[in-house]
């Protein structure tokens, strides 16, 4: 992990919690699908890099403060674009915050995650700014070119979990002379910003909402996708049932994946809301239980994000409570476990061997034999153990670690 100063941007969909108790699921996907078709070649566009979606929110970073509020006025004005084509209930509104400061960087085979205050002060702001508008901190001011940008200053505000109140702004509206978008019919009312800082983001064409619609690609009803697995099972000969099967169940399981978010402590737990996060946690467990699976597995993402951050975890805690999350049946926790055991590092797969061992599941047993195939047993003969070690072939000791873990498992009734 590593340090580095980044403009940090979060946005957010105007009532959309509201929105999705009234919408069909598929309504939802279909609306996040048109957000992330018009949002995206704009961070592009302006040098930035989308981390992560947390529900209807995005994560972005830039190297350039400037960029980061010009991309900010350029998303609010092709919004306003594409809303003008829409009845009022279809139309996407957005708040926009940005804050700048030195965070930590975090990359896995996942992907690239940030951490650190100036990324919770920003989640912050966003839950201030008002729809429509591009709000930021002064630090963001102080290193921003003034020149590009008007500015208008919004006061100070006390921002939970912020120990001093924090001055903001916001990028100035109405002050820009009119720049037509790409396919944009004229006469009409100029759009926040003035497509002033869109204007600079090439082979944009206008926001055409059956356009958007394509290329976010359909949506999939699960319903009916269920309704034609089932027939095509039906229908299948007896040999290729079983196949058409797995492949159904592998479907199946990637659409749980998409259409069935993280739960709310996963989201405040990937915001940095450690603290909300852990409130979150503490209410799960009293109404399922301590030993319930999702509150398991929370309790060792709670103590990972903890040990990310070096507030007080350990990786030797992480894992016992990874083994406690799978003994209680979370397939979460044996994702993780199986996807630790496959570390270069030989501490963090030792780790990964005893804590499969310790869940005494067996849903463990496909991870153990990887190791224990991946590192053979040691030789009997005292000249081979020498051989080996001369030439260099040391042992991790993760495979005897897996074997005994399977043994024992497959012994138990």
């Amino acid at each position: 992990m590593r340090t580095q100063n980044l403009a940090v941007m979060f946005t957010d969909i105007q009532g959309f919690t509201e929105r999705t108790h009234r919408q069909t699921r598929v309504e939802n996907e279909r609306l996040l699908a048109a957000h992330d078709a018009l949002l995206l070649p704009v961070v592009k566009g302006f040098g930035g890099r989308k981390v992560k979606s947390i529900g209807d929110a995005w994560l972005v970073i830039f190297d350039s403060p400037t960029n980061s509020l010009l991309c900010g006025m350029a998303i609010q004005d092709r919004l306003w674009d594409y809303n003008r084509r829409l009845p009022e209930a279809e139309r996407i509104r957005v708040r926009i915050a940005v804050n700048l400061g030195e965070v930590r960087v975090a990359r896995s085979l996942s992907g690239t995650d940030v951490y650190g205050d100036p990324v919770n002060v920003a989640s912050r702001v966003e839950g201030e700014a008002e729809v429509g508008e591009v709000w930021f901190t002064e630090a963001v001011y102080l290193a921003m070119n003034r020149a590009e940008v008007p500015v208008e200053e919004v006061g100070r505000r006390a921002l939970k979990g912020v120990a001093e109140p924090v001055r903001l702004f916001r990028a100035a509206r109405g002050r820009y002379t009119l720049t037509a978008a790409p396919g944009a019919p004229g006469g009409l009312p100029q759009p926040p910003y003035g497509n002033q800082s869109l204007a600079r983001v090439k082979g944009l064409s206008a926001p055409d909402p059956a356009v958007i619609a394509r290329a976010a690609g359909p949506a999939v009803d699960l319903g009916e996708a269920a309704g034609r697995m089932a027939r095509a099972l039906a229908e299948a000969t007896s040999r290729a049932r079983w196949l058409t099967l797995a492949a159904l169940l592998a479907v199946a399981a990637v659409g749980v994946a998409i259409f069935w978010p993280d739960s709310r402590a996963e989201q405040l737990l990937a915001e940095g809301r450690i603290e909300e996060a852990e409130a979150e946690i503490a209410g799960l467990s009293r109404a399922r239980g301590e030993r319930h699976a999702e509150v398991a597995w929370l309790r060792a993402r709670l103590a990972q994000e903890r040990l990310r951050r070096g507030e007080g975890s350990s990786a030797r805690e992480v894992f016992d409570l990874l083994g406690r999350a799978l003994a209680a049946g979370s397939g979460k926790a044996a994702a993780e476990l199986e996807r630790q055991a496959t570390s270069k590092d030989c501490q963090l797969r030792r780790l990964a061997a005893r804590a499969l061992g310790d869940s005494h599941s067996r849903r463990a047993l496909p991870a153990l034999r990887g190791l224990a195939t991946a590192e053979p047993e040691a030789p009997r003969d005292p000249v081979a153990r020498v051989t080996q070690f001369l030439q260099g072939e040391s042992r991790c000791g993760d495979g005897d670690l897996a074997r005994e873990a399977i043994a024992e498992i497959e012994s138990l009734p």
